[in-house]
């Protein structure tokens, strides 16, 4: 699975993973940290939270490709690294990508 934000999330796609989980499917997330997105400890450690609660891994957690168009969103190394250590002061290990 793929999601950027928390507030991807609502109830009828909540419902069909819910159906999807029951089945018996296994949920792994990735997520592209994103300036202006979900680049702050608040917005990750939400989204985070919020997977691991609807039984979703939070699996990784990528910089942005380095693409045409697309810089706007980039989140330097050093910024996600940081981000990272301050989720791993709040949130247990199963939570972090």
């Amino acid at each position: 699975m793929h999601s950027n934000h928390p507030r991807e999330f609502d109830e009828e796609i909540n419902s069909d993973l819910d159906r999807l989980k029951s089945a018996g499917a296994l949920f792994f997330n990735q997520t592209v940290l994103l300036r202006s997105v979900n680049d702050t400890v608040e917005v990750l450690r939400e989204l985070f939270l919020s997977l691991v609660n609807h039984r979703i891994l939070p699996y990784y957690l990528h910089q942005l490709d380095r693409v045409e168009g697309a810089a706007h969103f980039e989140v330097f190394k050093e910024e996600g690294l940081e981000l990272m250590q301050e989720l791993a002061k709040i949130l247990p290990s199963y939570a972090l990508p």
